[in-house]
């Protein structure tokens, strides 16, 4: 029988930066660890030449538990980072120059993968990056649900857009 004890070197290293998917990595490394016969028991010291930065420190004060109870630790600690990130894609995310249709699919996309965000700081934000035009036609409505702002700004945009082609906007 074949004894293989250490993880592959080539292997990602997880850091705990915000732009990071702790659950993939840990999968990643989950895989991996089956590959290489690593025992329950040696699983959570088998990660310390694949953490680094905040992960390392975590880490430190982690490396006593369980594999179970240091993977649910770990995600509790790191998970969160990928709503900031999105959260901040979304609010980065403007109108500008895409069709109300094609912004829409964008920010839905964005939002789906969001799960822990309300309806009404979504609501905001989306309306918040619609373009001013459109923007404040669709708040003088008021609409009190995303997909209601949705369908106000898809309307709106289609007679701004068709009235635009015929009057040109005054830049102030």
């Amino acid at each position: 029988e074949e004894k293989c004890h250490i993880l592959s070197s080539n292997l990602p290293t997880f850091s705990g930066k915000y732009t990071e998917d702790v659950e993939n990595w840990l999968y990643v490394i989950e895989e991996n660890m089956k590959i290489s016969c690593i025992s329950d028991n040696s699983k959570v010291q088998s990660l310390i030449n694949h953490v680094k930065g905040q992960a390392l420190e975590a880490y430190k004060n982690l490396n006593r538990l369980t594999w179970t109870q240091f993977k649910a630790e770990f995600i509790k600690q790191f998970k969160s980072n990928k709503s900031i990130t999105i959260r901040d894609q979304l609010k980065e995310l403007k109108q500008n120059n895409y069709a109300i249709v094609e912004y829409n699919e964008k920010f839905i996309d964005l939002k789906n993968m969001c799960p822990d965000m309300t309806d009404v700081e979504a609501t905001h934000i989306y309306i918040s990056n619609l373009n001013r035009e459109i923007q404040l036609l669709v708040r003088s409505r008021a609409p009190e649900s995303l997909i209601q702002a949705m369908r106000e700004a898809s309307i709106l945009d289609f007679g701004v857009t068709k009235s635009s082609n015929y009057i040109k906007p005054i830049n102030k």
